[in-house]
């Protein structure tokens, strides 16, 4: 990649985004080859960009590239994280290319407020490809009991939580994301009486509210691929579709299962397939079913992503909305 050639997506992808940018501060800069910048994905957290080189040696480094980032979006900071390596090392540290990374951030998504640590070696704490799902609930969910399982930083029950007179519960096994989800709580000033943040294996959280006959109009599991914790290991091979049928036995009629991953071992097709079979399997029919869309800032999938007989790149967004009988 020469510079003048990345100058010129740049230029195209900031351009393109100039309706988004009015929106939201935080919001996917540049999305791959699929913004003209193979190997390299950017996301911008409120004036502070967080880089992903995916490739060994990233020509990012080169001089004059930095610059460029820095001049055309105004930005304060940038971070790299190298995933690149053959390793886990890259993901362990970040390299500051310009400015004063911060630990925090707080970052605006509508009417929305989130926490997000821009010098974090993995995830910030705000997953851009869920923002359409975020302002579906913050516009959707009214007088709603939602559920929010492997809820991480709880940005998508803060989005149910918000102008919503029912209740919400958040389940994760880390105390100290859910520490960072109430971070997120105060941020947005909502009552506290009716956000609940329960430290819990999500299986384990499925069982007990089957068995306390808890019900839920909205559902949310959006589980990593894989993840190892004291309460065990989760995979999404061997456990994905067994919780998804944990979640319908909580769901009331007319409610919606929001059933997502960014596992890249699966095609759309399969996904779907199998995700019908767990919902028929709890005796339960579907009225609507519909593809969860990427945002628009991800160039190259704003429609749909992957195709329907083709796996996902693994990290890519794949979900459904399934609204049941």
């Amino acid at each position: 990649m020469d510079l003048s050639r990345f100058g010129k997506a740049l230029a195209a992808a900031w351009e393109r985004r100039t309706a988004l940018r009015v929106r939201t501060d935080a919001y996917r800069l540049l999305n791959g080859a699929a913004s003209g910048t193979p190997g390299l994905i950017i996301d911008s957290f409120a004036g502070h960009l967080v880089a992903y080189a995916y490739e060994k040696d990233p020509w990012v480094l080169q001089p004059g590239f930095a610059d460029a980032l820095a001049a055309t979006t105004g930005a304060q900071s940038m971070a790299l994280i190298d995933r690149g390596a053959k390793d886990e090392s890259g993901r362990e540290g970040g390299r500051i290319l310009f400015g004063d990374v911060p630990e925090k951030a707080e970052v605006r998504e509508g009417p929305l407020r989130f926490r997000v640590h821009p010098r974090h070696p993995r995830n910030v704490g705000l997953f851009l490809d869920t923002r359409r799902l975020r302002e579906w609930l913050s516009g959707e969910c009214v007088a709603q009991d939602a559920l929010n399982l492997f809820s991480y930083s709880c940005s998508l029950g803060i989005a149910a939580g918000y102008g919503n007179s029912g209740n919400v519960v958040n389940v994760d096994v880390s105390a100290r994301y859910l520490g960072w989800g109430k971070e997120n709580l105060a941020l947005n000033s909502l009552p506290e009486e009716r956000m609940r943040f329960v430290k819990m294996d999500s299986g384990k959280y499925l069982d007990w509210a089957a068995k306390k006959g808890l019900g839920f109009d909205v559902v949310i599991l959006d589980p990593p691929s894989f993840s190892r914790s004291e309460a065990g290991t989760f995979s999404f091979a061997k456990d994905y579709f067994r919780l998804a049928g944990a979640c319908v036995r909580l769901l009331r009629p007319g409610g919606r299962l929001f059933a997502m991953t960014n596992y890249g071992g699966i095609t759309p097709d399969r996904f779907r397939a199998q995700l019908e079979t767990a919902i028929a399997t709890e005796g339960r029919r579907i009225q609507a079913f519909a593809r969860v869309r990427l945002p628009e800032d991800f160039d190259g999938a704003e429609d749909a992503g992957p195709s329907a007989s083709t796996p996902a790149v693994e990290g890519t967004l794949l979900g459904f909305e399934a609204r049941l009988v």
